[in-house]
C-alpha cells in the first residue's frame, strides 16, 4: 500500500473529511463508519482508472485488483460499534455472574454460508444468472467474501478491465454479466458496554481456521488471570497406554509449572496458541509452533492464512458507574 502512504492519501483524506464534515451534525456512526469504507473502496479503485492522458499507475491498479477484508471497533464512551465486511470478526468476551467467560459474536461473515448475504446479492442481477452468481461455494465461482475492499474484478464493467486490468494479466472472471457483484459497505452492529463485557476481540479469518471463538475468549481471559488454558486431552490413533500416561504426566507438570502465561499480551497469546496448540506441555507447543513457522513463504499460504489480532480490554469500574446514562 506504499502508493496511498504518500501524498495521495493525504488528499484523499482531506477530500473525505470536507466531504463528511458538511453532514457531520446530521449523521450518526453507523452512517459515518459506512460512508468511509465506501470512500476508501472508492479512492483505491479512482486510483487505478487510467488519466486524462489515457496512462494507468500500474501499482495503483495491482492494489485495486487485490482485494482486504476489514473489521474496525469504535468505542466512544459505554458505546461501541463494529464495522465489518468479508471473514474478518469481531468477539466480545462476557464473564457471567458465576464467573466463567462466553463469547459473544458482534459481527458475522460475508460469505455464502450466510443466507442474507446470498439473498442480497441474488436480488441485484438478473434471475438468468441464478446458475452463475454462486458456484461451488464461490462468487461468480471464484471468490470466497461476498464483501471487501478492492477486487474491482468482480466490481468493474467488462469494457473498463479490458483497459485497465487485462495488460497486467488479470482476465474478468467467466461469468461476469451485471457487475457489481461486490461491494465495500459494511455491516455495522451496535453494543451498548456493561459491566461484564470485559474485552474485544478483532482478528482475521487466518485465526478463527486454528480457534472457534469460545476458545478465543477463554485464552484471554486465562491470560488476564494469570492461568493456562488447556484443551481437553484426546489420544493420538494407535497412541499405548504408556504413551497415554507420559503424556498426562507431562501436560500436568507443564500446567504447574506454567500458572502465569509467559506472552507478554493477549493477543500475542491468542497467536501463539493458534499455531503452537493449547494441548500438551510448554515444549510442545514451541515445537509446533516452530515448524509452523517454518513453512516457506510459498507454502505456508495453503497451511494457514494470515493472522492479525487486535485485543481491546475495557476500563470496566468506568463502565459500571455509568452503566444507567443514556446513549
Amino acid at each position: 500500500m506504499e502508493y496511498f502512504s504518500g501524498e495521495a492519501n493525504n488528499e484523499n483524506f482531506v477530500r473525505f473529511y470536507k466531504e463528511f464534515k458538511e453532514h457531520a451534525k446530521s449523521g450518526t456512526v453507523r452512517e459515518a463508519l459506512k460512508a468511509a469504507f465506501e470512500s476508501c473502496d472508492h479512492d483505491l479503485a479512482r486510483a487505478a482508472l487510467p488519466s486524462g492522458a489515457g496512462f494507468t499507475n500500474k501499482h495503483a491498479a495491482l492494489i485495486a485488483a487485490s482485494g482486504s477484508c476489514a473489521t474496525l471497533a469504535h468505542i466512544r464512551s459505554w458505546n461501541l460499534h463494529v464495522a465489518n465486511i468479508g471473514d474478518a470478526a469481531a468477539v466480545l468476551g462476557v464473564v457471567t455472574p458465576n464467573g466463567d467467560v462466553i463469547a459473544r459474536r458482534l459481527s458475522r461473515p460475508h460469505s455464502q454460508d450466510t443466507a442474507t448475504e446470498v439473498e442480497r446479492i441474488r436480488k441485484g442481477h438478473p434471475a438468468s444468472e441464478s446458475s452463475t452468481i454462486f458456484r461451488q461455494g464461490r462468487l461468480l465461482g471464484e471468490l470466497i467474501p461476498l464483501r471487501a475492499f478492492g477486487d474491482v474484478r468482480y466490481k468493474w464493467p467488462l469494457e473498463l478491465q479490458k483497459v485497465v486490468l487485462e495488460p497486467l494479466g488479470f482476465l474478468p472472471p467467466l461469468y461476469l454479466h451485471t457487475p457489481p457483484y461486490l461491494t465495500a459497505s459494511p455491516e455495522v452492529f451496535y453494543h451498548k458496554l456493561t459491566p461484564n463485557d470485559k474485552f474485544l476481540v478483532l482478528a482475521t479469518d487466518g485465526l478463527w481456521d486454528f480457534l472457534d471463538p469460545d476458545t478465543v475468549v477463554r485464552l484471554v481471559h486465562d491470560h488476564t488471570l494469570g492461568t493456562q488454558t488447556l484443551q481437553p486431552y484426546t489420544p493420538r490413533s494407535g497412541i499405548t497406554l504408556g504413551q497415554v500416561l507420559r503424556d498426562l504426566n507431562e501436560r500436568h507438570i507443564g500446567e504447574k509449572k506454567s500458572k502465569k502465561p509467559i506472552d507478554e499480551n493477549s493477543a500475542t497469546h491468542i497467536i501463539r496458541n493458534a499455531l503452537g496448540g493449547v494441548s500438551g506441555g510448554i515444549n510442545k507447543q514451541y515445537e509446533k509452533l516452530i515448524d509452523t513457522l517454518k513453512v516457506p513463504p510459498g507454502r505456508a499460504r495453503g497451511e494457514r492464512d494470515d493472522i492479525s489480532v487486535v485485543v481491546i480490554h475495557f476500563d470496566t469500574d468506568y463502565v459500571g458507574q455509568h452503566a444507567d446514562d443514556e446513549d
